[in-house]
This record gives C-alpha cells, sequence and structure tokens, in this order.
C-alpha cells in the first residue's frame, strides 16, 4: 500500500480533471488515473492515426462549456483559446439554397427571410422567449440537484415546464414553418437523444442545447484553437500547477470496497492505491458492475442500475481531405466555419431515428459536419484540411450485423450524403477514422457507446439524473463519488458535473 490520498479519481475526461483541479486548488491531495495514454476522453485527440492530424474523439464544439470554470481554474493561463465565429449553423438545402445562422441575429433573420418572411418575422420573439427560458434552466443545472427543484418547476416555471415536455417539433411549429429552419433546431433537440423531434420531451433537450447562446437564437460555437485536446490539456494543466497528479496508461482494475467503504483501488497490474475517497468519472454502470462488483451495492440500487437507457447511437468519421470541399448553396468560406448540418429536417430526423428503433444503421444518417482547420490550419498537413462528421443513427445494438463490419456500410452511407451537398468530396478524401458506438464502448469504456453516460431526457435529468440515490453525486457506499456525465446536470462538454462534485465534496 501507497501513502494515501484525499481523493483518486478514475478517469481523465473533462469532468474527471475539472473536479481534480477544484479538489487539488481547495489544498486536497488528489490523484486522476486515466487508462488512455492521453487525458480528455470524448474531448481528446488522436494524433497517432494520421501523422500529421489531430482526430477529434468525440466533442468539438467547447460552446456549452462553463465559463465559471474557466474563469476559476485560470484556464487561459495553461494555454486555453477559444474562438467564436460569426456562423453558428450552415445547413445546404435542395434546389442550391441554404439557410445560414449567425452569432448576429440580425444576419439570421435576413438568411431566413429568404425561405420564409413569416418564419423571419416570428424570428425575434422566439430568440426572446427561449433565451428568458434557457436561463432559468441554466439555474438548475449550475447548482446541486434536488427533489424540491421538480416541484419549483410546477408551481414557479409552468411555461418552461410546459416545453420540457412537448416535444421538438410541437414546440417549434408554434413559431416557424420553413423546412430548413425546422430542421436546424430539431437536430439540437435530439443531439443527446436516441429519439427523434417528434418524441415527448425533446423540447428540454432543446432548451439545454440554447444555454448561452445569448441573444444569438441558436447554440453557442465555440472551438478550442489548437484542437479540442488543449481543453483537456488546459485542466490537466490546472490540476498539476495545483499540485495534484495524473497518471496516463493506468487502467483501474478495481475500486477497494473495505467495511462498507471505498478505500482505494487497484491497477491493471496488481498496484494499490488507498484514499480517503474514490471519485469514479466513469458511467455509473460501468462503476458499479465493472469497478466494484454489484454483490457491494442493495438489490434496489442494482436494479436502478440497470435500468438507466444508454442507447449509444452516435459515430464519428473524421476525414482528411487534400482541399477544402466546395457546398451547395455556401456564400463563401464564411458558411463553414460553424456547424455544418446535412439532412437537418424535422420528418428525415425522425426517419433516420426510425431505422434505429429497428437496430438499423439508417439510410440517410443526419450529419454535422465541423472543418476545424478553417480556425487552425496546424491541425492538419500543409494544405489539407480536417473534416469531423458526427453521424446519427447508427445504434450500439443492431438486429442484423455486427460492428465492425457493419461500419463499412455506414461509412459509405455517409459519403453518399455528402456527395449530394458537397459533389467531388469523395475525391478529396486522403485518409480517415471511423469511431463506431462499438468503439466508444470499447475504448473509451462508454457504456453502450453512450456519449452522455446515459439518455437526456426528462425520466434521467434534475435529481433522477443519479441512478444510485436522491443525494448525488454521493453513492451509497461511503466514500465513493460519481463526478461524471452521468450525474447532474448530465452530458455535453460542460465540465459541471465535476464541478459540483468536488463543491459537495469540499462542503463535506
Amino acid at each position: 500500500m501507497t501513502t494515501p490520498y484525499d481523493a483518486i479519481i478514475i478517469g481523465a475526461g473533462q469532468n474527471g480533471l475539472t473536479c481534480a483541479a477544484y479538489l487539488a486548488r481547495a489544498g486536497r491531495r488528489v490523484l486522476v488515473v486515466e487508462g488512455r495514454a492521453h487525458p480528455g476522453g470524448l474531448a481528446g485527440e488522436d494524433r497517432e492515426t494520421l501523422p500529421g492530424a489531430a482526430l477529434p474523439s468525440g466533442w468539438i464544439d467547447a460552446g456549452l462549456f462553463d465559463d465559471q470554470i474557466i474563469a476559476d481554474l485560470d484556464l487561459a493561463t495553461y494555454g486555453l483559446a477559444l474562438i467564436e465565429p460569426e456562423v453558428t449553423a450552415f445547413a445546404p438545402a435542395a434546389g442550391g439554397r441554404a439557410l445560414t445562422l449567425y452569432r448576429d441575429p440580425a444576419r439570421s433573420i435576413e438568411s431566413i427571410a429568404r425561405f420564409s418572411p413569416a418564419d423571419a418575422a416570428a424570428f425575434p420573439a422566439f430568440v426572446e422567449q427561449t433565451r428568458r427560458l434557457a436561463a432559468v434552466l441554466d439555474g438548475y443545472f449550475g447548482r446541486p440537484a434536488a427533489l424540491a427543484d421538480l416541484g419549483s418547476l410546477l408551481v414557479e416555471q409552468p411555461e418552461l415546464l410546459e416545453i420540457m415536455n412537448l416535444s421538438a417539433a410541437e414546440f417549434l411549429r408554434r413559431s416557424f414553418q420553413t423546412g430548413p429552419l425546422l430542421g436546424l433546431y430539431g437536430h439540437l433537440a435530439t443531439t443527446a437523444l436516441t429519439e427523434g423531434p417528434y418524441a415527448q420531451g425533446t423540447g428540454l433537450v432543446l432548451l439545454t442545447q440554447l444555454i448561452h447562446g445569448g441573444g444569438s437564437g441558436y447554440r453557442r460555437v465555440r472551438f478550442v484553437r489548437g484542437g479540442i485536446g488543449r481543453l483537456a490539456g488546459a485542466l490537466a494543466g490546472a490540476v498539476q500547477g495545483a499540485g495534484g497528479e495524473i497518471r496516463t496508461g493506468t487502467a483501474v482494475e478495481k475500486i477497494l470496497v473495505k467495511n462498507g467503504r471505498a478505500a482505494g483501488v487497484v491497477l491493471a497490474g496488481g498496484e494499490q492505491l488507498t484514499a480517503g475517497r474514490v471519485i469514479s468519472s466513469a458511467t455509473p454502470w460501468h462503476t458499479c458492475f465493472d469497478l466494484v462488483g454489484p454483490t457491494a451495492f442493495d438489490p434496489t440500487i442494482v436494479r436502478r442500475v440497470r435500468q438507466t437507457l444508454y442507447r449509444g447511437s452516435t459515430a464519428r468519421l473524421n476525414l482528411l481531405l487534400t482541399g477544402l470541399p466546395v457546398f451547395s448553396g455556401q456564400d463563401g468560406v464564411e458558411s463553414l466555419h460553424g456547424h455544418i448540418l446535412v439532412g437537418a429536417d424535422l420528418d428525415g430526423i425522425e426517419r433516420a431515428f426510425d431505422d434505429t428503433k429497428y437496430g438499423r444503421i439508417s439510410d440517410r444518417p443526419v450529419l454535422d459536419l465541423v472543418i476545424p482547420t478553417l480556425h487552425d490550419p496546424n491541425l492538419a498537413p500543409d494544405g489539407h484540411h480536417l473534416l469531423a462528421v458526427t453521424a446519427r443513427y447508427a445504434p450500439f445494438a443492431l438486429r442484423d450485423g455486427s460492428w465492425p463490419a457493419a461500419g463499412r456500410v455506414l461509412r459509405e452511407r455517409i459519403l453518399a450524403e455528402l456527395e449530394k451537398v458537397a459533389p467531388g468530396i469523395g475525391r478529396l478524401v486522403a485518409g480517415e477514422q471511423l469511431l463506431t458506438p462499438v468503439d466508444y464502448a470499447n475504448q473509451l469504456g462508454l457504456t453502450e457507446g453512450c456519449w452522455t453516460h446515459g439518455q437526456m431526457h426528462q425520466a434521467q435529468m434534475f435529481a433522477m439524473r443519479s441512478v444510485v440515490d436522491f443525494d448525488p453525486p454521493k453513492t451509497p457506499i461511503e466514500g465513493l463519488w460519481l463526478c461524471g456525465s452521468g450525474t447532474h446536470p448530465g452530458g455535453e462538454l460542460t465540465g459541471r458535473p465535476g464541478k459540483l462534485a468536488a463543491a459537495r465534496l469540499l462542503r463535506e
């Protein structure tokens, strides 16, 4: 046994590092243990598959990352620099037309008016309503969850509660008629769900995506200079700068539980480390069943962990291109500076989801494209561009066939959809990397390949986000805590679960 730490954090993803940094800055002796060779998790990068290119593993947009964490941890000191493009979303449409949304709502209104003057006229009221409601929701997400929150929503926020229970389609059609505009928002409403935009509760997910959108009316888009891995690097710098330790390439095999209390961890190879607290940023499933073992928990808790819905259905195709593709309807290169949405119309998204319900890869996957080299050419070899394609829907559990063989089918369908809006793009491909839901499960420990550590719908949000008890982020095992996206306020690249876990632990 080694000298004990105050806390051992399992996993050097965004939340594990955030939690560790706050604890270290408060004077606690902290160790972060990470099985992969580099920190970051879904916010990390692969620089080995295609030499000279920084391929994003998962998250690529830091628009939802908590500004207070950036300030508290002084991440700029550790190299974090953020870029906010003027364009937030670009949707190539049929007939060579395209809809573009901007940080400046006046420019968005001009673009919308080309499709529908009525929708352009309705846009300011929609922006104001969603800005106001997203700010209220942000208040709940910025503090620990409590059962009383559900009561306060009912009594104090009836408008918000109503929209939370609507489908995104129902809510959006109160304001808009235009297909591309509805599709852009329908895409946001399903980013953290394996659901279609007609599903009840997708109105809640839409509002979570609009947090920090300010007056733009759309999701805040914010990229990291030098690639998304620089965010993980800055967080790691904050941990080490405050005296914390990080060990990469070192997997945790087991959480030690002695006399009903978490006492430390056993590393692959057998080394044991002791700690006053063990804090897992892994999924609740992985923590309970793989790292602890279900026999240590009450059967009721085990049943609740088993009942958590994961249903990962997101894949990533990273492409190294020999040149910049040209998209239908683009107005110069600026159109490509934000997110490029392909297949984003309400009915198309719903049909793509329908395939997933039956265990099939979507015939026409919905694609979210980002070209990070437009903001930092150093992310790829000279003259080349990176195109990160996030594809949905690709179910973790296939009815027929299996991964990775199904990956070849998915790749061809993605490229076919890209050719429709960027003819000739296939001839530009010089290298590629495909990550399927099974890859995310095997390589990053994400249960069922789910990026958000559990579906983001009402039944798994607020105090109900915790699958272990109603006193999150503690578990029923004394000294064992959770700090990952499986706890409140949930998934996405926010850092908040780690921040809230650290704050609660320090109070106690």
